[in-house]
């Protein structure tokens, strides 16, 4: 046996019986612990046990009140010996010696052996070594002020005015700190009362100590380093509440220092190795301070996020409440440091509290308990994704050029964590709630990133959205819909970012996200419609970014946009709108010509599903639009054939709805307002076609609306051909509208009352809609091209319209007196006679209205002369009569009718404009046949004769006053008339010819 081992092998002997006379020499003298100080501290040196420690403690313990000056003296010259010796080889040493510190401290401050002040606590720190005790001293300092805390003297009432003086004592009272500030700012001043290094290394080493005492206070498995940071004996002396406060004071310590001290700049210069836990027993050195920091503050950010899912668990109480809101508030200020400006440390944090293998230390044993795991993920990867979105808030990196962009910098970290994420909780069995805070991270981390972890994000995340959207079908209420939402959301980033890299996955991805958006959800929830948002916001992004690459899919994106519900229309025309920015016209158009077929197919279906059919076609009928007017004269030419036909099938979808819409029950005279649904929109021409909006044209089934669309598509159409080759296209629309006919509803103007009981009304239905969408379509071209009304459509549609006109009023008079009949066989009053046709406007009134409006569209003011001005006269001779003789229903109408105003409107609009192209003998033709009309039994065909006439003159003037003498003639005889309502319309009139002529005919009146 060697000499020192025999000395070793005595020291516990020796120790023995120090143990032994220890209370003698206490009670004998007042320094009596002075000598067994000095022994214990040179016996550590050489023990190879804990003998001398042990010693040492004992009589600490056994000592009564506050150590003298002298041995607090000599107790710090020795503190290093004492728990840094024995040295040891063994990799339990580090801890051992923590333990030991932590022991000495406790019972120095628990048993009340030292003043508690700043200056003592520095001390103390400055003996032991700052980096290994600094942490734990600041946490004995919070329980001490806690334990002695002075309690607040209560405010003297005053029962007599205040004086000066007094007032400004009551304000320093208010106004004062109070006990609690003041604890937290020794403690933060203790903190900063060091040098950098230590000072970051020891917020980090205190981070690790609450987090051990947070789960400690849990109860169950214990965090690796809480035996070395926390030992049991030191933490089982205090109460749950008392640690709780503890707790939440020392946390907020920390953010203080945070926000008032910040963070080193150069956090992300160094590379720092977070797979191991910091140095608890380390001694201060020369390594650089961002570094130091950079460690700490990684371990930190993981062992706040553990404190905040420990807290969590704990039972409520009001100061549970307290501490688990500021350990929230400590971890999102921590994370949104680190994001907003140290953006590699930040992914260092995630990766270690993710537990990325190679970036953290052996998983915690408390990981195995699936509570706290996934209390835990949902912490880290909200809070995460919230620090991320604040520095989107705060910066933009694109700004920043001629430097290395943060994404690429951070390319590896945030490959490792997307990795991690997608294998740990998008493939496993995760819960929903943590799934769905991944899907956001993800979706952060993508915005950071961009291209520079495209790898991991195309070959892992989107096989995995694809899988999870496909498996969500029926999941869609509740959590379930919030993981589709928010991996809908990360779809739609990723796809912005990495554009075509993704195209390798679009099978994977596609088809799932088209059946989500064509499922039918019954539910107007917000979840539901946040859902609908976001599928149809991803699809958008893929238009968009790899339209030309979804040809395989666009069948299926134009049957989602178009079938949509109406609840949803913005958000389908948006889609719509990226679809016809982001996919090659010469693609798109042929997947919608193909999707223009005859929905319409003759099978037996309900009046919901014929709306649905017909509003589909209203929004396919845009996409003609949209494409055609963005089309070169030379893509329309190259698909003419095409074209025509699609849009010859698009005319004809009215024609067929309608007849659907009678087989499946729904009542003929309720037709107008059932499936017609005609409206005021103006033509879609020039700004309106840019400005079309599925609000007001895709939202309701409308045939009135589609003949709108049907024929603005047209327009498009033959805005981009040769007149000749536009004449070839148009005279096909012609001949199509006439159907089996010689000329537009040429059967129904010659058919006889007696055959008025065996119409069809389907095929009187299908005519009439047919003339509807050909006056549509020749009214938008001569909106989009006034100079071809007169070339083109007058000249081949003219007789087409008088025969139209002219079987609207038989069908019109014909319905009157059946109807009329009818009620007289029902003994109903005469009275209702003038009500016969309210009732009863299907078709002669819409097929009227519009071709009236196409004559107010085609005729517009302008100069014709020599051939240009022949069509026009033709057309005001061949439609005076049919356009005044319309006057003639008003009898049936009474003026309460709301059919009555829109008849007028259009038939005054016709006058006018035919009166605006004819010459001055048509002028005189014209105005007299309306104003024949005034001779008529009826007050209401002559009130609005008179009305007509006056329309004429308030629009044209004095360009009408080769009729002065007509019109005066007629007058003269009408200002008498039993029914007041025409004589004030006809002196409304003689003031205004007064007023364009400048002449009274007041004499001329009477004569």
């Amino acid at each position: 046996m060697t000499e020192a081992s025999a000395v070793a092998g005595a020291i516990p002997d020796v120790c023995q019986c120090i143990d032994e006379v220890v209370p003698k020499l206490v009670e004998s003298s007042p320094g009596g612990l002075a000598p067994l100080l000095r022994s214990c501290g040179a016996l550590a040196v050489l023990a190879s046990g804990e003998a001398a420690f042990s010693t040492c403690t004992g009589a600490l313990r056994n000592q009564v009140g506050t150590l003298r000056p002298d041995l607090l003296a000599l107790l710090r010259g020795n503190l290093r010996r004492l728990w840094r010796y024995p040295l040891a080889e063994d990799s339990t040493w580090a801890s051992q010696a923590q333990v030991r510190l932590r022991t000495l401290l406790g019972t120095l401050f628990g048993r009340g052996l030292i003043e508690v002040s700043k200056n003592n606590c520095l001390a103390l720190a400055q003996s032991a070594g700052v980096r290994a005790s600094l942490d734990f001293i600041v946490v004995q300092l919070l329980v001490y002020r806690l334990a002695h805390t002075k309690p607040t003297p209560k405010r003297r009432k005053r029962k007599r005015r205040a004086e000066p003086d007094e007032l400004e004592e009551e304000i320093d009272a208010l106004t004062a700190p109070t006990s609690e500030d003041l604890m937290l700012d020794e403690a933060l001043e203790v903190l900063q009362s060091v040098d950098p290094g230590s000072m970051y290394h020891c917020v980090g080493m205190l981070l690790l100590t609450l987090s051990a005492w947070a789960v400690d206070l849990r109860g169950g498995t214990r965090l690796s380093w809480s035996e070395q940071l926390l030992p049991e004996e030191v933490a089982a002396e205090l109460d749950e509440d008392v640690r709780l406060k503890v707790l939440s004071r020392g946390f907020l310590v920390v953010a203080r220092f945070l926000s008032e001290y910040g963070l080193p700049a150069d956090l992300d210069r160094e590379e720092v190795d977070t797979s191991t836990l910091p140095d608890f027993t380390a001694e201060g050195g020369d390594e650089d301070v961002g570094a130091v920091a950079a460690l700490a503050l990684c371990h930190g950010a993981r062992a706040v996020c553990i404190a905040e899912a420990a807290v969590q668990g704990l039972e409520e109480s009001k100061e549970q409440a307290l501490c688990l809101q500021r350990t929230a508030e400590l971890r999102g200020l921590l994370l949104r440091s680190l994001a907003v400006n140290h953006p590699a440390t930040f992914f260092r944090s995630l990766c270690l509290t993710l537990g990325v293998k190679g970036a953290a230390p052996k998983a915690q044993a408390l990981l195995s308990d699936k509570e706290f795991a996934g209390s835990l993920a949902i912490t880290v990867l909200s809070g995460s994704a919230d620090a991320l979105q604040v520095r989107r808030d705060l910066r933009n990196d694109d700004e920043d050029e001629g430097m290395e962009a943060p994404g690429e910098a951070c390319a590896a970290l945030c490959e490792s964590a997307v990795q991690h994420i997608s294998k740990r909780f998008l493939a496993g069995d995760a819960e929903d709630s943590v799934v769905t805070k991944a899907w956001t991270l993800l979706d952060s981390i993508c915005r950071f990133a961009k291209t520079h972890a495209s790898t991991p994000l195309v070959q892992l995340v989107l096989p995995q959205a694809g899988a999870r959207l496909k498996a969500a079908s029926g999941r869609l209420t509740g959590s379930g819909a919030k993981v589709a939402i928010a991996c809908c959301q990360c779809v739609d980033t990723v796809v912005n970012s990495l554009g075509r890299n993704i195209i390798e996955k679009l099978n994977d991805l596609v088809p799932p996200l088209l059946d989500l958006a064509m499922m039918r959800r019954a539910s107007n929830a917000d979840t539901t419609a946040l859902l609908d948002q976001h599928i149809l916001g991803a699809l958008g992004s893929l238009a968009r970014r790899v339209g030309s690459f979804l040809s395989p899919f666009l069948g299926r994106f134009l049957e989602v946009t178009c079938s949509g519900p109406a609840a949803r229309v913005a958000a389908l025309q948006d889609l719509a709108r990226e679809l016809v920015a982001g996919v090659p016209h010469r693609l798109l158009l042929m997947s919608v010509q193909e999707g223009t077929v005859k929905p319409f197919d003759g099978t037996e279906e309900s009046l919901t599903a014929l709306d649905e059919k017909l509003l589909h076609m209203q929004r396919l009928a845009s996409f003609h639009i949209w494409i055609l007017s963005k089309a070169s004269p030379e893509f329309v030419a190259g698909t003419c054939d095409a074209v025509m036909a699609s849009l010859l099938r698009l005319l004809a979808i009215s024609s067929d709805a309608v007849s659907a819409f009678l087989q499946a029950g729904m009542e003929l005279d309720a037709t107008p307002s059932r499936a017609l649904r005609r409206g005021n929109d103006p033509a879609l021409v020039d700004e309106a076609v840019e400005e079309l909006s599925w609000e007001q044209f895709g939202s309701q089934p409308s045939m009135w609306q589609l003949h709108h669309l049907a024929a603005a598509a047209f327009a498009q159409f033959a805005l981009r051909l040769e007149e000749e080759e536009l004449k070839t296209r148009f005279v096909k629309v012609l001949e199509w509208a006439r159907g089996k006919q010689p000329k537009l509803l040429e059967q129904q103007r010659v058919r006889k009352a007696k055959d008025f009981d065996s119409i069809d009304p389907v095929a009187d239905a299908t005519a009439a809609c047919r003339v509807m969408a050909l006056t549509s379509t020749m009214g938008c071209i001569a909106e989009a091209a006034p100079g071809i009304a007169g070339s083109l459509l007058l000249p081949l549609g003219t007789k087409d319209l008088s025969t139209a006109l002219v079987a609207c009023r038989r069908f019109a008079l014909q319905t009157a007196s059946q109807k009329a009949r009818k009620r007289r066989k029902t003994s109903e009053k005469a009275a209702t006679s003038k009500e016969v046709l309210q009732e009863n406007t299907w078709w002669w009134h819409d097929v009227a209205c519009s071709c009236l409006d196409f004559l107010a569209a085609a005729c517009k003011p302008s100069e014709h002369a020599g051939l240009e001005a022949k069509p026009f006269a033709d057309a005001a001779e061949e439609l005076r009569e049919p356009v005044a003789n319309l006057l003639d229903i008003f009898e049936f109408l009474s003026q309460d009718s709301s059919v009555a105003p829109s008849l007028r409107a259009a038939l005054e609009a016709a006058a006018v404009a035919l009166c605006n192209v004819a010459n001055e003998g048509d002028v005189k033709l014209l105005v007299q046949a309306i104003l024949e009309k005034s001779r008529s039994e009826d007050a209401e065909v002559r009130l609005n004769a008179v009305r007509c006439a006056h329309r004429i003159w308030t629009d044209l003037g004095v360009q009408v006053v080769v009729c002065l003498s007509e019109v005066t003639m007629y007058a003269s005889e009408l200002l008498e008339d039993e029914d007041s309502r025409v004589e004030m319309a006809v002196r409304a009139m003689i003031k205004t010819m007064e007023d364009c002529t400048g002449e009274s005919l007041q004499d001329t009146l009477k004569s």
